[in-house]
């Protein structure tokens, strides 16, 4: 991927966690006593089962990924 199609993906991507995130504060589906602490959770959460459920990474290319953010302090 161009330096460019990685902003593009990064940008969709976070854009669409953000909305959804939004989403379930406006419609009052979230607990009003949670602060920072658990919005990071969910945050965090929210994420994770993005990342799990459309492109998990096994095998080599898991081991490779890790070694690449080893190597480049990611």
């Amino acid at each position: 991927m161009t330096k460019k199609e990685q902003l593009s993906f990064i940008r969709v991507l976070t854009r669409r966690l953000r909305s959804g995130l939004i989403a379930k504060v406006v419609a009052g589906g979230l607990p009003p006593e949670w602060d920072g602490y658990e919005l990071r959770q969910l945050i965090v959460d929210h994420t994770a089962f993005e990342a799990i459920v459309n492109t998990p990474l096994k095998g080599r290319r898991l081991r490779d990924y890790k070694n690449e953010c080893i190597k480049r302090n990611l």
